[in-house]
């Protein structure tokens, strides 16, 4: 209930097969409501490392008084403690989550055992119920960060993704091919069309040992599935446009080069589109801040593979060593990190992901950092010091002066993707397709 943002690795986990083990399922006792309003101030500051969370801060408990509600509510309603509520509710929310509740008091154990024993059909039932949803008004605190809950639906559970998924194996043949065409697993769709069954109570396909057809019911499922997903493109393309002109596109990149040719090609070929960038030298919090879509778009130095995402490469960038053109090594064709270690650099402090490149690779070397491009221009014209360039970021006026030399390490070159997740907004989905063509 605190921590939302992992529900954003739900589908591959899914995809997969993995189960998901859930650390600290109560907020480390909060979502218990055992403790009041000035609870830090009750816990041990040597020993409790609970009197630093900022969940149990005063400010905290006043923003969340709506969930502490919704709690005792429900708790009340179903004759349990609001521990096990909370146990319940994230038992319901998929068969393959464990929570591991940690205690020190044996009636601890046993009311968690409580929970587990029947929390999973009550949990499903919790999140079911109109009155089982979390409240909106629920709020974080400042430094737990939380995303809004989806909503559950109250009855069905049918998705849109069975609806592709059927249509495509009417157009294919096969479950096989269908998986193919749609980028997943023949596993994966087979279940989710036995799920789908399940919803609509009955059979939908005449199953063979190698073939599979639609049977009566499957034809009149298929007729419906392609009239809900015309009615969603329609519904899609309708907001596409006012999307486009009215929305401000984030992207969160490695590197400010990468963000620099991706503008370019949107300004040309998707005129009014908006684009905003940060530069986040940590990959992996790219990659989370796309996840929890703080980010619309994410530029990484890896592909990513997964089911619920869309990638494709955008361009290589080539790093070289910036000489003055009477240094000893402006006659080399090339020239290694090793090669360079223990020399001085003029470096721009804002270049991402490079800056951690050359000083991991360079680690006798010496770096004299400048954030401002216009002032860094003039002390490498001014200087007999090495500098870096790229064959995507040159300096801004040649200099006659100097030579650039290819780096021959890998990490040298680097490709760079561009990744958005599949239940983006058109407008977003737009720039990925445009980069492929």
């Amino acid at each position: 209930m605190m921590a939302r943002w992992h529900e954003a690795l739900f589908p591959v986990l899914e995809e997969l097969g993995i189960g998901y083990v859930a650390f600290s399922p109560m907020a480390n006792g909060l979502l218990t409501c055992a403790y009041g309003r000035s609870a830090a101030e009750g816990f041990d500051a040597a020993t409790d490392y609970r009197a630093s969370m900022p969940q149990f801060k005063q400010e905290a408990y006043e923003k969340n008084d709506a969930l502490f509600e919704f709690l005792h509510r429900i708790a009340a309603e179903h004759g349990v403690t609001t521990g096990q509520i909370s146990l319940a509710w994230m038992l319901g929310k998929r068969p393959w989550i464990i929570p591991i509740p940690g205690t020190s008091r044996p009636e601890r154990m046993r009311e968690n055992l409580a929970a587990a024993a029947s929390g999973e059909e009550n949990g499903r039932e919790l999140l079911r119920s109109p009155a089982g949803r979390v409240p909106r008004s629920f709020s974080p605190s400042a430094r737990l960060v939380g995303v809004t809950r989806r909503e559950e639906p109250s009855g069905a559970h049918m998705e849109f993704e069975q609806l592709r998924q059927l249509d495509a194996i009417a157009r294919t043949g096969t479950i096989s091919a269908a998986a193919s065409a749609l980028h997943t697993s023949q596993p994966s769709v087979s279940r989710s069309m036995r799920a789908l069954e399940r919803e609509l109570g009955c059979e939908l396909f005449e199953r063979t040992r190698n073939h599979v057809e639609l049977n009566e019911a499957g034809r009149l499922a298929l007729r419906h599935a392609r009239a809900i997903l015309a009615e969603e493109r329609r519904m899609r393309d309708a907001f596409s446009e006012i999307t486009r002109t009215g929305r401000t596109i984030l992207i969160s990149s490695v590197a400010p080069a990468p963000v620099w040719r991706l503008t370019e090609r949107v300004t040309e070929c998707l005129p009014g589109t908006i684009l905003t960038s940060e530069l986040v030298d940590d990959e992996r919090e790219v990659e989370r801040r796309l996840f929890d879509r703080s980010a619309d778009l994410a530029v990484t130095r890896r592909p990513m593979g997964l089911p619920n995402v869309s990638c494709t490469p955008l361009m290589v960038e080539n790093l070289f060593v910036y000489a003055p053109a009477d240094d000893e090594l402006a006659g080399r064709t090339s020239v290694s990190f090793a090669e360079l270690d223990g020399r001085t650099f003029l470096m721009n402090s804002e270049v991402g992901f490079w800056g951690d490149i050359v000083r991991g690779a360079m680690p006798n070397a010496r770096f004299i950092e400048q954030r401002d491009a216009t002032v860094l221009s003039q002390m490498i014209r001014s200087s007999d010091l090495l500098g870096f360039v790229t064959d995507v970021a040159e300096w801004r006026d040649g200099d006659e002066r100097r030579v650039r030399i290819p780096i021959q390490d890998a990490d040298a070159h680097a490709t760079f993707y561009v990744v958005a997740l599949l239940d983006a907004p058109r407008a977003v989905l737009d720039i990925v397709e445009e980069l492929r063509r």
